[in-house]
């Protein structure tokens, strides 16, 4: 991801709307959510098990639980389908965001299911992208200025920091490149092998078990 500091002007913020995560067959998605300090969050699930939601805000002298939830099972899903989610979504739980210490990171995780991960970052004004896959960005309307502009990634351990100088009706090119960890040792890194669902509990429901290993492997392409 990445975005500007240490900007006043420009275009306002969008009126604030909750940001949403949705589960389904254990996976968190969106990977990466764009917040805002006091920002509702709103978490459904889509999978007929229980999660264990644990939201820690991040910062390189310590973590702090920002959330720590049950998330009930989807009362609608088919009890003899595992891969169809044409139904209802279940209760949203809602909580909001609020960062403590100067932190502006957070890291999402079931405490069931530990290769279900996902990650966010706080935001302070609307000039901000997140990459495609092959690292493109594009950040547009920004008045004319001097700036901050930093580049985040959770699996290159902290943020790049670089001045950009943007003049009137110019475009402005720039490349950014980390550096590999040499011991990277973080937590969306410790997939875990394991059925994302527990096949016994499922027989007792009646369903049909036909499950395969599926567990994606997170780009490092997405900043």
């Amino acid at each position: 991801m990445v975005f500007l500091e240490n900007i006043s002007q420009g275009k306002p913020f969008p009126e604030i709307q909750p940001v949403s995560v949705m589960v389904e067959d254990c996976v968190f998605a969106p990977w990466l959510s764009v917040v805002r300090e006091h920002q509702p969050i709103h978490i459904q699930n889509m999978d007929p098990i229980i999660h264990d939601v644990q939201i820690y805000e991040t910062a390189p002298f310590g973590p702090k639980v920002m959330l720590h939830r049950p998330l009930r099972l989807n009362p609608f899903h088919p009890k003899d389908v595992l891969k169809d989610h044409a139904h209802k979504t279940g209760e949203a739980m809602i909580d909001t965001i609020h960062f403590t210490q100067g932190r502006r990171t957070f890291f999402l995780e079931c405490g069931f299911h530990p290769y279900m991960q996902a990650w966010g970052l706080a935001i302070t004004n609307p000039y901000y992208a997140v990459t495609d896959e092959q690292g493109n960005f594009t950040l547009p309307d920004i008045p004319e200025g001097v700036y901050n502009m930093l580049t985040w990634h959770p699996g290159m351990a902290g943020f790049l920091d670089m001045k950009v100088v943007v003049l009137a009706n110019e475009n402005l090119k720039t490349r950014i490149e980390f550096q590999e960890p040499k011991n990277r040792q973080v937590a969306h890194t410790t997939m875990s092998s394991s059925y994302r669902f527990g096949t016994k509990a499922l027989e007792r429901e009646g369903a049909v078990i036909d499950i395969q290993v599926t567990h994606e492997e997170q780009s490092h392409g997405k900043n």
